[in-house]
Formats: C-alpha cells, structure tokens, sequence
C-alpha cells in the first residue's frame, strides 16, 4: 500500500496538537477524501479512535485515513493561515481510475477548469 507524504507547517501542527491536548474526546486527525467538486481534494476532522486504528503520525499528531487516500493521494499539505486551516492534495496521477471517480458528483465543467 503507497503511504501519502502528508506535511504539515508548523503553525498548524501547534494548533492541531492544541486542539487534541484541550479535548479529551478527540484523539487524533482524520483525513478523507472529498467526493464533491472536482479536482484533487480531501477535507480533515477531528475524532476519537482507539490507538490500533492510528494509520500515521507527523511528529507526535495521530492521523488515520483509509485506503482511498493511501491508493490515490501522493502529497497533502495543512497549513494555518488567517485563523483558518487549508488542505492542499496531489493525487498520483490525474486520470487515476481511483475510488473518487465513481464517487465524485463533479461540477458539470463550471468550475473553469475545463476547456
């Protein structure tokens, strides 16, 4: 199974581990896949799953994703800018026949992406 390069900057690494530290009922970052849109996109979360569910860490941070993030993301980047957090993914290859394609509502090529 490939293992997506996930970085984080250091802003958003201090503020996620605040995050977890403050709440007891959350234990680490859950990163899925977005299947609205078009284009490479995952969106993050914060849960509670038991340790042996734990897929990766950065550093100390938990992370846990499934295998469509593992089979179709090469790079995802969080950074913290403006009070806001930001995701960033590149999937391995763009015509990927991934689990988003058949998953993914798209945006009917309105989003100006498309020509």
């Amino acid at each position: 199974m490939n293992k997506p390069k996930i970085k984080i900057s250091y802003k958003a690494y201090d503020k996620l581990m605040e995050f977890i530290k403050e709440r007891h009922e959350i234990n680490c970052i859950k990163v899925e896949a977005s299947t609205k849109g078009c284009g490479p996109k995952v969106n993050f979360y914060f849960d509670h799953v038991n340790e042996d569910k734990i897929t990766d860490y950065v550093d100390k941070l938990p992370l846990v994703y499934g295998k469509d993030i593992s089979k179709d993301y090469k790079t995802i980047i969080i950074v913290y800018r403006k009070n806001s957090f930001s995701v960033k993914a590149e999937r391995y290859s763009d015509d990927l026949q991934g689990i988003l394609e058949g998953k993914t509502k798209g945006c009917g090529g309105k989003c100006g992406k498309h020509s």
